[in-house]
């Protein structure tokens, strides 16, 4: 879908317009195998032990595989960023998810932690990375304009439901896990890289807070402006 709208807009997008749409549809890509692979993994650890999942696993070899191709991905974009629109909230996101997956990678341990996170940061990514695509288009494109104030508000609500009412309950489970092999002694991270795994899983989350309160406002201020518009 990304891609087609990429060629709905045309050669008549500004250089840097069309920059922000690949580097969408990379995102679309990368968000779609993420969900894909985090689902196949833990969807095998929930048949195996129930719903309480252990986030301080032996590393798989399909979970691995995933942790660097994310990271790749994640370095690549950052690149991309520097370069060309750099975004100090995106910049140290990107520092924090590449900061867990290499730590997992290294100590071989606890791939399930960074495995949930993607799964639920990335599971609207390709809704998330086509509403930028509609939004950075609506200028050029009739039927960008048209599509992108239809399809706003089931973006919005579906983006501030898994942000918001289901990440939480995540958040607090991945927190108190860790949190409870801390007070142990028996996380395999260490105190202070467990303290920081911790640390980055909330920080995340009030980062995404913030990003789903600016974009519920700003459908609520385009609704009234919508609706006080003379006929």
């Amino acid at each position: 879908v990304a891609l087609g709208v990429f060629v709905a807009m045309g050669w008549r997008s500004r250089r840097g317009n069309r920059m922000e749409v690949a580097s969408c549809v990379a995102s679309v890509v990368h968000g779609s195998a993420a969900v894909l692979v985090s689902f196949k993994v833990l969807a095998a650890e929930v048949l195996l032990s129930g719903w309480a999942i252990d986030l301080a696993n032996s590393n798989s070899t399909l979970g691995d595989f995933f942790l660097r191709f994310s990271t790749g991905y994640f370095l690549f974009d950052s690149v991309q960023l520097l370069f060309h629109d750099p975004n100090a909230l995106f910049l140290l996101h990107h520092f924090a998810v590449c900061s867990m997956m290499y730590s997992s990678l290294v100590l071989g341990v606890g791939n399930h932690t960074p495995l949930v996170l993607a799964f639920f940061g990335e599971v609207t990514s390709p809704c998330l990375n086509l509403w930028l695509i509609m939004r950075d288009g609506q200028d050029q494109s009739r039927l960008l304009k048209q599509s992108f104030l239809f399809y706003s508000p089931f973006f919005t609500v579906f983006y501030a439901v898994v942000r918001m009412m289901l990440a939480p309950f995540v958040i607090f489970y991945i927190t108190v896990f860790w949190a409870r092999l801390l007070v142990d002694g028996a996380s395999p991270l260490g105190p202070w890289l467990t303290l920081f795994w911790i640390a980055l899983a909330n920080g995340g989350l009030i980062g995404s807070y913030f990003w789903t309160k600016a974009l519920v406002k700003g459908l609520l201020r385009k609704m009234m402006q919508h609706k006080n518009k003379p006929e």
